[in-house]
């Protein structure tokens, strides 16, 4: 089970399971959640705290039970008692009052008096895991007003609602994993927020995957943003996809910080940063500063298409340093491989100079602005992920995060404040 606060979650969380339900395997008898999954044996590297880990094993997440997407008690919001909404906070309304009907299958019909609706996270249920959660099947947590915008998939599901999608590929075949859902239907913006201590150095390792429709969706034709990092969700520090439009080579390698006077006299950031600069030094990666200081991967170092195809498993790693001061390192892996390497940048005039404090769930894609038509999506895509790890250094290692497999993850596979509406990017 992961923990956006580790004491919080993985004792509270773990002692109401076990009291009630005593302990439950999650995948296969292969580990217990709250016990033996990732985020329960996870190790900082030396010198360093984990302060944030997500491996979305919960058993609620996907089986039902005590915690599950839409759990309430009488007079609260349908969803409110979620263990997502517990951790992470609220994603937004998703069912209007009355719905979804008079009878749901799981959970109570949504109600609030003076109120439009239901605050919550909406996830897609595909076949296999209605079956387990009241044996009837796919929609489970019943259509709302707007589409789902997470799915937590396991192995079986890439394909319910996509019949052309495959699982990801790669590492050992169990377990469970986040989805974030792009769609016609939804947006997919801001779901949930996982608080941080504010850090002025930070590690982050990850796992994503994406799917084999990426380019076909249309996903890709506009900004698509990834997980954002605070202040105000101004910094995309690991993943994010640009302009130009397109699966270009440096995806999904394309950060950027928000300056706080939007790179007015942005050289002085970066005029330090470059080959022979003696106050700085920029090893490896391309930087510039438009209306973000923005960074991408090497194209000599990583190639999306033979580095990293669609449909596998890989790992983002991530090391930033001194963001309070005129000296802010930056490093990204690509599985453990330099892609990004610069130090010398100014971070007095950037947006995290105070440090960072929240990490927002996000896949809102800037489709979603297109005029007239309203969205420029084709069909239904993900962004999937896994096995998160934030410290206050050193980042874990990307074989940590990818399993013993090296390359790949297991299958990817587990503060309620309500998150601020996503803040729309430039279309370049």
């Amino acid at each position: 089970m992961g923990c956006g606060n580790m004491s919080f979650r993985k004792i509270l969380a773990f002692e109401v399971i076990f009291l009630l339900l005593g302990p439950i395997s999650v995948y296969a008898s292969t580990c217990v959640d709250g016990v033996d999954c990732f985020c329960d044996t996870v190790v900082a590297p030396p010198g360093s705290e984990v302060v944030m880990c997500e491996d979305f094993q919960e058993s609620a997440f996907y089986e039902g039970g005590p915690g599950n997407w839409v759990d309430s008690e009488a007079g609260e919001e349908r969803g409110e008692r979620s263990s997502w909404t517990k951790t992470y906070g609220f994603g937004g309304k998703v069912w209007k009052n009355g719905q979804p009907n008079a009878d749901p299958r799981v959970g109570d019909q949504c109600i609030v008096t003076g109120g439009s609706g239901c605050n919550a996270t909406y996830e897609y249920c595909s076949e296999q895991q209605g079956n387990l959660v009241d044996g009837k099947g796919r929609d489970c947590w019943q259509s709302s007003a707007y589409g789902p915008s997470v799915d937590i998939q396991r192995i079986g599901d890439a394909g319910d609602e996509v019949s052309t999608l495959q699982d990801p590929v790669g590492g050992d075949p169990q377990g469970q994993w986040l989805a974030h859902r792009v769609s016609a239907d939804t947006a997919s913006g801001i779901k949930g927020e996982a608080k941080l201590p504010n850090l002025t150095s930070i590690g982050i390792t990850n796992a994503y995957a994406y799917p084999t429709n990426l380019r076909e969706s249309g996903v890709l034709g506009n900004p698509w943003k990834h997980n954002e990092f605070s202040p105000r969700n101004r910094a995309a520090l690991q993943g994010f996809s640009s302009s130009p439009p397109g699966l270009v080579p440096e995806f999904p390698f394309q950060g950027f910080i928000t300056p706080d006077d939007f790179c007015a006299g942005g050289e002085a950031l970066v005029a330090g940063i470059g080959p022979g600069q003696e106050t700085g030094k920029l090893v490896a990666g391309r930087i510039k500063c438009d209306s973000r200081f923005r960074w991408a991967a090497d194209p000599q170092s990583y190639n999306q298409s033979t580095d990293w195809p669609l449909g596998t498993w890989g790992c983002m790693k991530t090391r930033i340093t001194n963001l309070d001061t005129e000296n802010v390192c930056i490093t990204q892996w690509f599985n453990d491989k330099v892609v990004v390497d610069f130090c010398g940048l100014d971070g007095r005039g950037l947006n995290t100079s105070t440090g960072v404090t929240a990490m927002s769930f996000n896949a809102y894609s800037n489709a979603w602005q297109v005029k007239p038509e309203g969205h420029r999506l084709k069909e239904t895509t993900y962004r999937y992920e896994d096995n998160w790890v934030i410290t206050n250094g050193e980042p874990v290692s990307c074989q940590m995060v990818l399993g013993e497999g090296g390359a790949t993850p297991p299958p990817p596979p587990g503060n309620t404040m309500r998150p601020a509406p996503p803040i729309l990017l430039p279309v370049n």
